[in-house]
């Protein structure tokens, strides 16, 4: 059963898309929600959990054929992308008939996510954790760990 839940009214920009595809699918806000503009949530037989008090920046893209869960007080930058899927790709046959490889993707309590980042799936970052911009995410983060870019540890020297 196709299920989208809101408990308290979102406060959200121009273009906030949503697309539940498949009879399983469900998006589910868990409290307060804040976004911009260009938002596009689609759940196609997945399942998305927003925690309480999350902040989604322009052009936020979060895509779901298994589970995406953002935690509380969360806050992703502009431009992040979040997949639980990646293609299966084999020479032989069409790509688009060989069906998707699917993982969790895990984000925790207190996860700050810069501009440009791309969480593909099987990713569980843990809680208090700071990402800068540009990052490809495809391993798992331990709790209260920041990433740098090298851009901004080259400032510093």
């Amino acid at each position: 059963m196709r299920k989208y839940k809101v408990k308290r009214l979102p406060l959200v920009g121009k273009m906030f898309v949503v697309e539940l595809i498949g009879k399983d699918s469900k998006i589910n806000f868990e409290g307060k929600f804040y976004c911009r503009n260009n938002i596009y949530m689609v759940a196609e037989n997945g399942n998305i959990n927003i925690g309480d008090n999350v902040f989604l920046n322009n052009g936020v893209s979060i895509c779901s054929m298994k589970s995406i869960s953002i935690g509380n007080n969360s806050a992703l930058g502009e431009n992040v992308k979040i997949y639980d899927q990646d293609h299966v790709f084999n020479k032989s046959g069409l790509m688009y008939k060989q069906g998707y490889k699917k993982a969790p993707v895990v984000i925790g309590n207190n996860v700050w996510i810069g501009s440009n980042v791309v969480i593909l799936k099987g990713v569980h970052i843990g809680t208090t954790l700071l990402l800068l911009q540009g990052q490809l995410l495809q391993k798992m983060l331990k709790t209260i760990r920041f990433i740098l870019i090298k851009e901004i540890l080259r400032r510093k020297k």
